[in-house]
């Protein structure tokens, strides 16, 4: 498959967690609990994804540097993130509160842009300048 496609199915299962993590909230569950209960699926996975030799082997060669990394970023997205998007869920629609939090291309392109030098093309500004539109639309 190509990245495009690989990218859609990404948009597609991160457009239907946002939908049962609400309805899992809308039955009363606290949002640490539901937070929980979401890491402990992750962690299942990650358990059958460790089957596959290659990935044990991958983890064995990952320097200490990467690991810091990939262990930090699952502690602002996944932990972090996740607790205020739950409070969020609890408060608003999902359809108002999901468009905001999917602002985060904005964040992801800005940071390309300063920490590796990515270029800011035209394209992008104007791309991104489209996401806060979305956002502010859909926010109203």
């Amino acid at each position: 498959m190509n990245p495009y496609t690989y990218a859609l199915l990404a948009a597609l299962l991160w457009g239907v967690a946002p939908v049962m993590e609400k309805y899992g909230l809308s039955q009363g569950t606290h949002p640490l609990a539901g937070l929980i209960l979401r890491c402990w699926g992750v962690f299942l996975g990650s358990l059958f994804l460790f089957l596959d030799p290659g990935a044990r082997e991958g983890l064995r060669a990952t320097g200490s540097t990467a690991i810091v990394c990939f262990a930090g970023a699952g502690i602002l997205a996944s932990l972090v993130g996740q607790i205020f998007s739950y409070q969020a869920f609890q408060k608003a629609e999902v359809s108002r509160i999901s468009p905001i939090m999917g602002s985060w291309p904005l964040v992801a392109v800005l940071l390309g842009w300063m920490i590796f030098h990515e270029p800011l093309t035209v394209k992008k500004a104007m791309g991104t300048g489209l996401i806060l539109c979305g956002v502010w639309l859909l926010g109203l």
